[in-house]
This record gives C-alpha cells, sequence and structure tokens, in this order.
C-alpha cells in the first residue's frame, strides 16, 4: 500500500468517524443535560454559577392551613411526576431541547404571584430546575472535546 493510499483510507475512516459523531453527540449531550437538571432534584437547588438552593416548603396541617414552620423534607418531589417528565426532543446536530410538558412546571420554576381559586392571594416562590447553567455549559464543551479527541486518537 503506498503513502498516497494510506493518506486516503485514514481521510476516510475520519470523515466516517466524524459523521458518526454528528449523529451520537447530540444524543449524549442531551442525556448528559438532563442528568444535570435531574440532579437539581437530589441537590434541592438548581446550580448557575453555585447551587442556589430552593426555599424549603411549609408544612401542611390539613383542610389548606400551612404551619409557620419549614420542613426540610424533600422539595417537588412528593410524586415525582415532575422529575420524571424531563424529556429530550428529536435532536438535530444544531440543537437538542430539554423540556418538561406539566402546565404547573413554568410555575415551578419561574415562580408565580397570583390567585387560588380565583379568591386567596399567595405567591409560589421560585425553584428553578431547568434552565441555563454555566456549569452545564462548561460539562458540555468538556463533553465535547472528549468525544472529538477520540476520533483523532
Amino acid at each position: 500500500m503506498s503513502v498516497k493510499k494510506v493518506g486516503s483510507f485514514k481521510f476516510r475512516l475520519t470523515k466516517r468517524l466524524l459523521k458518526q459523531q454528528k449523529r451520537t453527540l447530540p444524543i449524549i449531550l442531551g442525556k448528559e443535560a438532563k442528568n444535570f437538571f435531574l440532579d437539581s432534584f437530589r441537590r434541592k437547588g438548581f446550580t448557575d454559577f453555585n447551587l442556589k438552593r430552593w426555599i424549603p416548603r411549609r408544612k401542611r396541617l390539613g383542610k389548606g392551613r400551612t404551619s409557620s414552620t419549614l420542613i426540610e423534607s424533600a422539595t417537588l418531589v412528593k410524586t415525582g411526576t415532575l422529575r420524571r417528565s424531563i424529556r429530550i426532543s428529536p435532536t438535530t446536530f444544531r440543537k437538542t431541547r430539554i423540556f418538561t410538558n406539566l402546565k404547573y412546571a413554568a410555575i415551578h420554576n419561574f415562580g408565580l404571584r397570583g390567585l387560588a381559586f380565583g379568591k386567596h392571594l399567595f405567591k409560589m416562590p421560585e425553584r428553578k430546575f431547568i434552565g441555563n447553567s454555566r456549569v452545564l455549559e462548561i460539562k458540555l464543551e468538556q463533553r465535547i472535546l472528549k468525544e472529538v479527541n477520540k476520533v483523532f486518537k
């Protein structure tokens, strides 16, 4: 095999591996991002530059009444439905979307001031669990470099 053929073979192999990475990399990054957002529930807070813990919820006394004491049980995890609803959309190479389709997810994520049952004023504190994060961006950049370096080794 001549030097020219060996170089051509390596180029075709590298090109094929890069094409394969173009298909698999968005899936890998989507799973990495989803796991990061699921960790918000375990850490009881959202990490952007640093961990911003959620405000603990108040103790229920029954019949809609709450105590003034805060409890340190798991916040946003009564049934686990919100945590399990986080999904990865069908991906393209340029875009991967992580989302939840529950109606109340946005209220928990961004907070809300409004009326309960149309008459009682209440404020739902912001308990962000999904969104832009500098720590996540750094993790994803490192993962991209790791995956691309696999091709050239």
